[in-house]
C-alpha cells in the first residue's frame, strides 16, 4: 500500500468510499474545488491500482485541519487509516504546522480510537454538528507535532 496524492481521476472511487463510509455524503463538486486549493492536501491509500481510502486536509498558516478519513468498508482494521493519518501528520510537520485538529461523530468510537493513537485529544464539543442522523461532533486536536508519532 502506498499514500499519494488524489488526483481528479480518482474522484469516482473516492465518491463511491464517501458514499459507503457517510451518511451525509459530500458532492463530488465539493472534491474538485478541494483539489484546487493550493492549502488543500488530499491524499488516497492504493493497494496495486485498488484504492482502499482517501483523506484530506487544509492547511493555514501554522495549524492544519483534518476535514475527511474514510476507509472502504470492506478494508478497515487492515492500516489504510492509520497510514492516511500518518501520512497528513507528516506533511503537517513538514509545512510547520504546530497543530491539527479534526471532528468527528461522536458515536464513531473507532474513529476517536484511531486518532487518540496518533495522540488527539477531545478538546470540545458541537452539539448537533451532524446530519443524517443528527449527532454531536467531539472536537479533536493534536499539539504534538513536533514529537515523533505513533
Amino acid at each position: 500500500m502506498i499514500i499519494r496524492p488524489m488526483t481528479f481521476e480518482d474522484l469516482d472511487r473516492v465518491l463511491e468510499i464517501e458514499h459507503a463510509c457517510f451518511s451525509d455524503p459530500w458532492h463530488i463538486s465539493t472534491f474538485k474545488i478541494q483539489l484546487m486549493f493550493e492549502n488543500a492536501i488530499y491524499v488516497v491509500a492504493d493497494d496495486g491500482g485498488k484504492m482502499l481510502g482517501y483523506a484530506g486536509m487544509l492547511h493555514i498558516v501554522d495549524e492544519g485541519e483534518i476535514l475527511n478519513v474514510a476507509v472502504c468498508p470492506n478494508h478497515r482494521q487492515r492500516g489504510a487509516g492509520n497510514a492516511l493519518i500518518l501520512h497528513l501528520i507528516e506533511i503537517a510537520k513538514q509545512k510547520g504546522a504546530v497543530a491539527l485538529t479534526l471532528e468527528v461523530r461522536a458515536s464513531n468510537t473507532a474513529a476517536k480510537e484511531l486518532y487518540k493513537k496518533h495522540r488527539f485529544e477531545d478538546v470540545g464539543l458541537r452539539k448537533e454538528y451532524y446530519k443524517n442522523p443528527t449527532e454531536d461532533a467531539i472536537i479533536m486536536r493534536n499539539t504534538n507535532l513536533q514529537s515523533k508519532s505513533v
